[in-house]
């Protein structure tokens, strides 16, 4: 193999453990806890009644950081948070 070949050979693979190493450093959302109110959450309305943070009665609102994706009315927020079994 010439040395243009490794050189390539080289770089491919450090993309490749590039985009490893990014898929693996993301943060995982947290699942929901086991209360009732949790358990009982079915809708992305439901979920948020608490936590909507534009709202002054938001138990926990959502943190500023928080992908924007829960703005989307199509969006579930059980999609990323898991519901307790």
């Amino acid at each position: 193999m010439k040395k243009a070949d490794w050189i390539f050979a080289a770089g491919t693979l450090a993309v490749i453990l590039f985009f490893i190493w990014l898929s693996s450093t993301g943060s995982k959302p947290t699942p929901l806890s086991a209360s009732p109110q949790h358990r009982a959450a079915k809708t992305r309305q439901d979920c948020l009644n608490c936590h909507h943070p534009e709202t002054a009665v938001a138990l926990k609102p959502i943190p500023k950081q928080h992908p924007q994706a829960w703005k989307d009315e199509r969006f579930q927020c059980t999609v990323c948070h898991l519901q307790p079994r």
